[in-house]
């Protein structure tokens, strides 16, 4: 397989894989009369085309940095980089969109001093699932403290690729 259907298959891996979280959970504001949110499937796509460019651009930048396959002779990046690169971009691209009645339930629940509602989070932790797939660790195996500090970094906090990928590669000794 060369190089460029490899990467081709981890965005079609991501974004199938995104996809079917989005699928199999059920997606709806416990609130609202109108119970859906919407999901942007173009967004998603847009995700994985930015995923799929910043893995050709680290393959490119670090060249012989990285180590290769040996069957393949192809590059070979760390499931943790890649981990944390899938996981930064889901989680910066707006996917998931709370309808409009959604939108005023949860300001008036801050408003109220409550917590924001659980759906806001979804994209996030989403984002999250879809990375720990490349370490092959699932999202209910991290600590609930550990998920609350990397959804909370996520949203309010400045992370990037590099970053993750160094939570990442931590995350895959978690027991």
């Amino acid at each position: 397989m060369q190089l460029n259907e490899i990467l081709a298959s981890f965005s079609d891996h991501i974004f199938l894989k995104y996809k079917s979280l989005v699928e199999s959970t059920e997606i709806k504001c416990p609130e609202s009369w109108a119970k859906n949110l919407n999901i942007s499937l173009t967004n998603l796509k847009e995700a994985c085309f930015e995923i799929e460019a910043d893995l050709r651009i680290i393959l490119a930048r670090r060249k012989e940095l990285i180590g290769k396959d040996e069957e393949t002779g192809s590059p070979r990046l760390a499931r943790s980089k890649i981990a944390g690169i899938t996981t930064f971009r889901l989680a910066r691209t707006h996917i998931i969109h709370m309808n409009p009645d959604c939108v005023r339930c949860n300001d008036e629940r801050i408003i109220k001093g409550r917590s924001p509602c659980f759906v806001s989070n979804f994209n996030t932790e989403f984002a999250i699932t879809c990375g720990l797939d490349f370490i092959g660790k699932s999202y209910l195996s991290i600590p609930s403290e550990i998920r609350t500090e990397l959804i909370y970094t996520l949203t309010k906090r400045h992370m990037n690729q590099e970053t993750l990928g160094m939570v990442f590669d931590t995350l895959q000794h978690i027991k």
